[in-house]
């Protein structure tokens, strides 16, 4: 898995949130879009 972005790294320290829990928040529906893209190509 790629490391997160300065963004997820400063919105996880100012929210107080965990980078895992943003990281994974993120890749779920990316995920779902590539898989619906796939499937649905010719």
């Amino acid at each position: 898995m790629q490391n997160p972005s300065l963004s997820v790294i400063l919105y996880c320290v100012v929210t107080r949130t965990n980078s895992f829990d943003v990281v994974i928040a993120a890749a779920i529906p990316a995920l779902i879009t590539v898989t619906a893209n796939l499937s649905s190509s010719p």
